[in-house]
């Protein structure tokens, strides 16, 4: 439905991309720092099915992973 596409149009993120600074984001949990121990004071926040990884000091995008 119309919901749909505009939901879809909202998530045209991609890795590299600047975010603004203002915004809700969490600290990236200890679950996926063990796997990626350079993540730790990252960032994150979700769109639709997926995580944005925020590099801290840069405000980019540096990695999206599938919810």
């Amino acid at each position: 439905g119309p919901l749909g596409a505009r939901s879809s149009c909202n998530s045209h993120v991609g890795v590299g991309a600047g975010v603004p600074r203002r915004g809700h984001r969490v600290p990236v949990p200890s679950t996926l720092v063990a796997i990626h121990p350079e993540w730790r004071s990252y960032s994150y926040f979700l769109v639709d099915d997926e995580i944005i990884i925020i590099e801290p000091n840069s405000f980019k995008i540096i990695a999206i992973l599938n919810v």
